[in-house]
Parts: structure tokens; C-alpha cells; sequence
């Protein structure tokens, strides 16, 4: 399935060194932008490059439809959150007090790291 949006993209100052966090999820940490390491955090949106420490983050903000890495099987629609690596998992039955920060857009599965597509819908506190 094919998509057609513009991604909205703020400029932060990466608060640590992100070379390896592209297409993870980040949070503020004062005003410059780490990643996610706790599913308590509100996430501010996904990563798109891979900046060094004080180096720009190009961050996808709240409408943007963005790769995200992740792992395991997740179905259209669901809801996904932010793990402690900054990657997708998908929000479980039971689940309160965490956040949501995109819905999936294809049906998607992997036994290992890859990118899932998702539209940034958050965060939403659950």
C-alpha cells in the first residue's frame, strides 16, 4: 500500500549521541531530545536521522505518517507505543499508564529489528 504525506518535522538538539536511535521513538530530557526508555515517558515523536550528541534531531511530529522500528507481529490499526529501546510495541489488553504515540498502517511482521509504517497520532496517555 502506498502513502502520500508530508512528514512534519521539528529541529531539536539530540541530548545524547543518537547515531544508532534513526527511525526510534525520543522524548524530551530538558530541551534537547533523547530516546524513549520507559513506556512512562511521553514520547515526542520519531527520530529520522542519526545525529551525534548536540548534533540536530529531526524528530516526525503528530500527523506525519513515518517508518518505526520494531519487532514481532502487530495488525492494522493498532495502537503502538514506545519501548525502553525507543522501539514500536503494541499496546496490550490491560494496558494503563503509558502511552500511545502512532497507529499502524499495514498488517506487519518480523523475527527480527525492521520498520513498520505508522501515522504519529500522539501522545495519548492511557
Amino acid at each position: 500500500m502506498a502513502y502520500e504525506a508530508l512528514l512534519r518535522i521539528g529541529n531539536f538538539t539530540a541530548g545524547d549521541d543518537l547515531s544508532t536511535a534513526q527511525f526510534k521513538a525520543v522524548c524530551f530530557s530538558g530541551l534537547n531530545v533523547v530516546l524513549c526508555t520507559s513506556v512512562l515517558t511521553a514520547p515526542l515523536g520519531i527520530l529520522q536521522n542519526a545525529p551525534s550528541l548536540a548534533g540536530t534531531a529531526e524528530v516526525a511530529l503528530i500527523g506525519s505518517i513515518s517508518k518505526w522500528k520494531s519487532t514481532g507481529t502487530h495488525a492494522t490499526g493498532n495502537a503502538m507505543l514506545g519501548v525502553t529501546s525507543g522501539m514500536a510495541f503494541e499496546l496490550t489488553s490491560g494496558t494503563s499508564g503509558q502511552y500511545i504515540l502512532a497507529r499502524l498502517l499495514d498488517n506487519w511482521t518480523s523475527t527480527a529489528s525492521g520498520l513498520c509504517t505508522v501515522l504519529i497520532v500522539g501522545p495519548s496517555y492511557i
